[in-house]
């Protein structure tokens, strides 16, 4: 390999490496997102049966 290969080879790696890194952040915040929004959807509906077992309210 000659010298501008190995540069562009260089290159190449370490923005391969920053990409997976910003992709694991991503999936880490997906996830989050996900357990909140499941979790709001859990309570939501735990919230709606207290309501329908209570006709008082």
């Amino acid at each position: 390999m000659n010298e501008e290969t190995v540069e562009r080879v260089k290159l190449l790696s370490q923005e391969n490496a920053q990409l997976r890194a910003e992709l694991g952040s991503i999936k880490d915040r997906l996830a989050n997102v996900e357990r909140i929004v499941t979790d709001e959807a859990h309570g939501l509906t735990r919230e709606i049966e207290l309501l329908r077992s209570n006709p008082a309210n």
